[in-house]
C-alpha cells in the first residue's frame, strides 16, 4: 500500500511537471517576421524604470560609429568624424546613431552629429532587437510601438534628457514627431513627469490637443498617474491653442453726444477660464477701449499692446508660465487675487497677488519681496534670486527676466 501510494504522488508531481516546465520566458526576439496581431495600441506606456531592467543595445556586429555613439566615446566620434564616417548609418536595430546617443544621453555626442548635419528627425523603420527580461514586467509596446517609427526626440523626452531635448529641438527637430502609435514627445514626457521637457517642447510648439492612434490627446494619456502640475500646463496651453484666430470684438455704440468719460469707458472681455482640479480657478482677459479692435496670432494670442487683467475665481489660487525674452521657458508663478496691467505692460493693480515661484521643476520658492517702480514689478525668491516682470499676456503667459 506504501509503495503503491508513493508511485501515485511521484507521478502526480512528473505530469505537474511537464504540463507548466516549459512555460518560463527569460528572452524575446522581436523582428520584422514577429507575430504582431495580438499587440493592439494603448495609451499606456511601462515606467521608464522597467527598460533599465533591459538589455537595449547595438548588436555586436553594428558599425563602429554606432557603437562609440551608444558608449559614449568622445574621442572616437570625434575621430570618425574628421575621416567622414557615415554618421546616418543604421543598424540592424534601425538605430542611427543620432538615436543611440539620445538614447544613451550623451549630450556632447548628440550635439557633435548635429552640428556634423546629421538628419534631425531620422525615423526607425524596422525594429529588431533581442531583450532580456528576467522580470518579466517589460510590455510589448516597448519592443513595437513605441521604437517603430520613433525619432531621437521621442528618446530623450521619454527618458527625461532636457539637454538633449533643448539641443534637437534648436536644431529644428519635429515636436510633434509621431511613433508607430502615433504618441508625440509630449506624451512620453508628460507621462514620465518631465515637467520642464514638457514645457521645453510647448514653447517649441507642440500641439497639445494632437491625438495618437488611439484617439487620446496628452492631457488624457496621463489621467492615470499623479503628475498634476503637468495636467495643469497642459490643460492651460490646450484651452489656450483652442481659442479662434478671429475674435468679434464687443462693441459700444456712442451717439455723437457721447461725453469723454464715456469714450474711456472699458469693456472687459474674458478670453480664458483656467482650470485646476477640474474647477475654474481664474480668469484671464483683455480690456478694450470703445471700437478698440484686436487681432490673434496662430498660437490664438491677442497681438499688440492691450491692457489686461488676471484674476482668481473664488479667491483660488492659478498658475501663469513666463518665458525669457528669447522665448525659451523661465519659470511658472503662482498668483491669487486680481493683476491688471495697461497698454505698455505696466502693472497697474497686483503686486501681492505673486506668491510663489518654481524654476526648477517640482521646486517652488516663496516670493518674499515685490518691488513696483514706474510700473514695472521686480520679484525676489527666499533664495535671494531676483525676477523683472517684462510683459503680461492674457492667455496666462508673460515674458521675465531673471537678474
Amino acid at each position: 500500500m506504501n509503495t503503491q501510494k508513493l508511485f501515485l504522488f511521484i507521478s502526480f508531481f512528473i505530469i505537474v511537471a511537464l504540463l507548466f516546465g516549459g512555460c518560463g520566458k527569460n528572452s524575446t526576439v522581436l523582428g520584422a517576421d514577429t507575430p504582431t496581431a495580438e499587440v493592439k495600441p494603448t495609451a499606456t506606456l511601462p515606467p521608464s524604470d522597467l527598460l533599465s531592467e533591459s538589455v537595449i543595445e547595438p548588436s555586436p556586429d553594428s558599425p563602429e560609429v554606432i557603437w562609440a555613439a551608444f558608449q559614449g566615446d568622445q574621442a572616437l566620434i570625434d575621430q570618425l568624424l574628421i575621416e567622414g564616417v557615415d554618421a546616418e548609418v543604421t543598424d540592424d536595430r534601425g538605430f542611427t546613431p543620432l538615436h543611440w546617443a539620445a538614447w544613451q544621453g550623451h549630450d556632447s555626442i548628440v550635439s557633435d552629429l548635429l552640428e556634423y548635419g546629421v538628419n534631425i528627425d531620422p525615423k526607425i523603420t524596422t525594429f529588431t532587437m533581442e531583450v532580456s527580461d528576467p522580470s518579466g514586467t517589460l510590455s510589448p509596446l516597448v519592443d513595437t510601438g513605441f521604437f517603430y517609427n520613433a525619432h531621437p526626440l521621442h528618446f530623450a523626452a521619454f527618458r527625461g534628457y532636457s539637454n538633449i531635448v533643448n539641443d534637437l529641438l534648436d536644431h529644428g527637430a519635429d515636436p510633434d514627431s509621431e511613433n508607430g502609435y502615433g504618441d508625440r514627445p509630449i506624451f512620453l514626457a508628460a507621462y514620465e513627469g518631465h515637467y520642464d521637457i514638457v514645457e521645453f517642447l510647448l514653447a517649441a510648439g507642440a500641439d497639445v490637443n494632437a491625438m495618437n492612434n488611439d484617439g487620446v490627446t496628452a492631457l488624457e494619456f496621463i489621467a492615470n498617474t499623479d503628475h498634476e502640475d503637468i495636467m495643469q500646463l497642459l490643460e492651460q496651453h490646450s484651452k489656450a491653442q483652442t481659442l479662434p484666430t478671429e475674435t468679434p470684438i464687443p462693441s459700444t455704440e456712442t451717439s455723437q453726444h457721447t461725453t469723454d468719460t464715456q469714450e474711456t469707458e472699458m469693456t472687459e472681455m474674458t478670453l480664458q477660464v483656467q482650470s485646476q482640479g477640474g474647477s475654474p480657478a481664474a480668469e484671464g482677459g483683455i480690456t478694450l477701449s470703445p471700437g478698440e479692435s484686436i487681432s490673434f496670432d496662430a498660437a490664438g494670442r491677442p497681438e499688440g499692446g492691450l491692457a489686461g487683467f488676471w484674476r482668481s475665481i473664488d479667491d483660488a489660487k492659478y498658475t501663469v508660465l513666463f518665458l525669457d525674452q528669447d522665448g525659451q521657458v523661465l519659470a511658472l508663478v503662482e498668483l491669487q487675487g486680481l493683476v491688471r496691467w495697461d497698454k505698455e505692460s505696466n502693472l497697474v493693480e497686483g503686486e501681492g497677488s505673486f506668491l510663489r515661484i518654481q524654476v526648477e521643476s517640482g521646486v517652488w520658492l516663496d516670493i518674499v519681496d515685490r518691488n513696483l517702480n514706474n510700473g514695472q514689478l521686480s520679484l525676489t525668491d527666499e533664495n535671494g534670486d531676483q525676477y523683472v516682470v517684462m510683459e503680461f499676456g492674457a492667455l496666462f503667459e508673460g515674458i521675465m527676466t531673471r537678474k
